[in-house]
């Protein structure tokens, strides 16, 4: 394929060319297509240039088209009717009846929250759709999305700290608490420095030692103690209970420890801000009026909203 000639041709011009073709005559292809007649004349010739061949030539008082321009005629109308396709294939999506993965990455464990209500709702509106969580890694988000294979990228943290680039929407609220075993030291004010100082938990599927609260003290010119490493939150209120050990997630990741008991929370220190956060849904520009898209979007946002942090 000749992509520069491709990327150097007005697609519209294709229309025209059918118009012409089917009414043999400029004057009612015009009026069929809504434009001046000198507009469609220009386009006429554009077209020849196009196709280095007259197209419709006159013989008395009509116009009649040339032999490479009846070759033309059923290459363009099918042309046409797979673009069409294309385009209003979407206008056509019935939820109930797609098979479709739509696919959601997500870089931590406040996602998880939405997932049992979401595959309720899925499987009540689109029953023989399915679902797939995945994680970001260290990918790039908007590579992540370009490339049609994830829908949603759902990241919790700061819409501040996210690519202007991507559409995003704030699903929830979702501010940083710290958690530390019920003897612990610390009381509802921590300086600081005495945070810094103090042993962390990090929990991180990929074995990272830097998460964002690493980001968010170097920035002021403070360094934490990564004491533990963890793949999951599984064990966190156990060591909890047992040790000095502190860690700070999202407030819904908080809430994932289940039996509160023996465990207490306390805001992090002021200034380091961690008091802003929330579960943010991205998404790439491509499919920002995507009817499938839009709709599986709109699913997501409504089982967010429905949901309390208290």
């Amino acid at each position: 394929m000749n992509d520069s000639k491709v990327r150097a041709t007005d697609l519209n011009l294709l229309v025209t060319l059918a118009a012409i073709l089917e009414t043999q005559n400029v004057s009612r292809a015009a009026e069929d297509l809504g434009l001046s007649q000198p507009a469609v004349s220009h386009a006429l010739n554009r077209l020849r240039e196009t196709f280095d061949d007259a197209l419709l030539v006159r013989s008395g008082h009509a116009m009649v088209p040339t032999p490479q321009a009846e070759e033309l005629r059923p290459q363009v109308r099918e042309v046409l009717a797979t673009i069409e396709k294309l385009l209003v294939a979407d206008e056509d999506f019935v939820p109930e009846e797609t098979r479709r993965t739509f696919v959601i990455a997500t870089n931590g464990f406040s996602a998880q929250l939405l997932i049992p209500s979401l595959v309720r709702e899925l499987h009540a509106r689109a029953p023989m759709a399915n679902l797939r969580i995945v994680p970001t890694g260290h990918r790039d988000l908007r590579e992540l999305l370009i490339d049609g294979q994830v829908d949603v990228c759902l990241i919790s943290g700061r819409m501040d700290h996210l690519p202007e680039s991507l559409m995003m929407r704030a699903i929830f609220d979702d501010p940083f608490v710290s958690t530390v075993g019920e003897t612990h030291a610390f009381g509802e004010k921590v300086s600081l420095d005495d945070f810094a100082n103090a042993p962390h938990i990090l929990v991180s599927p990929r074995g990272d030692h830097l998460g964002v609260l690493d980001s968010m003290l170097a920035q002021r010119g403070l360094r934490r103690r990564v004491a533990l490493v963890l793949p999951d939150f599984m064990t966190v209120p156990a060591v909890l209970r047992e040790t000095d050990y502190v860690i700070t997630t999202p407030v819904s990741i908080a809430r994932l420890f289940g039996d509160q008991q023996g465990l207490k929370q306390f805001t992090p220190p002021d200034g380091l801000g961690m008091d802003a956060g929330a579960l943010i849904a991205l998404w790439h520009e491509r499919v920002q009026n995507d009817p499938i898209n839009r709709w599986f979007r709109r699913l997501v946002f409504e089982v967010g909203e429905q949901m309390s942090l208290g």
